[in-house]
């Protein structure tokens, strides 16, 4: 990556459901709530240079000299993949999504920039607006709203099907990560890729 270069990581402190999770009234400790995505997520989210963004459900950690403006526009984002978001910034900067060992079926969250960018045609959030508290570097408790996927749509999601038309795309291509069977995909064309399928009725939901 070099000095300019950044690394993000996810580190949401969820790895179920989120409206499951929202409903248990959880509290986002930026510096303590541990992340559910992994030993090396949660290895990484505690690297002093880390910044962390202040998200409840889906929280996502940067190293890098412009770390702070990748997270910054996590906190109060009613949505969690709006354009400003750390997903979002990825797209804009025109990073690369790395995927080792996992596919989009359980590791896709960046389609969702997708649905929070456009006027898609499913309800893929809850119709409930919830309440979350979090807690700044600084120990400050704010009580942010957010909204979270619902089950019911989710449940509906084919993601994989994306890894065969990005790959004849030239938008992912396929690595040997050790044993691992690794993704890399160019994350702004994906997301202009998605929209030209949007434009054909196609979509990550079976419906």
């Amino acid at each position: 990556l070099g000095l300019e270069g950044h690394l993000l990581m996810p580190t949401s402190t969820n790895n179920g459901r989120q409206l499951d999770f929202i409903q248990s009234n959880p509290v986002f400790n930026v510096l303590n709530s541990s992340s559910k995505m992994g030993a090396i997520s949660e290895y990484f989210r505690k690297l002093p240079e880390v910044k962390r963004s202040l998200h409840p459900t889906e929280s996502v950690a940067c190293l890098g000299p412009d770390a702070d403006a990748f997270v910054r526009g996590h906190f109060g984002a009613l949505t969690a993949y709006q354009a400003d978001s750390p997903f979002g910034k990825v797209i804009e900067k025109n990073g690369k999504i790395l995927m080792v060992g996992v596919t989009f079926d359980n590791a896709g969250t960046n389609v969702h920039c997708l649905e929070d960018a456009v006027d898609f045609p499913y309800s893929i959030y809850h119709s409930d607006i919830f309440e979350a508290e979090v807690l700044d570097e600084n120990g400050q408790k704010h009580r942010v709203k957010t909204k979270v996927h619902n089950p019911e749509l989710s449940a509906k999601r084919y993601c994989d099907f994306l890894i065969p038309i990005f790959e004849k795309s030239g938008i992912l291509t396929k690595h040997k990560f050790g044993e691992a069977e690794t993704l890399v995909i160019d994350a702004k064309a994906m997301f202009e890729k998605m929209k030209d399928l949007l434009s054909e009725g196609k979509t990550i939901y079976r419906v």
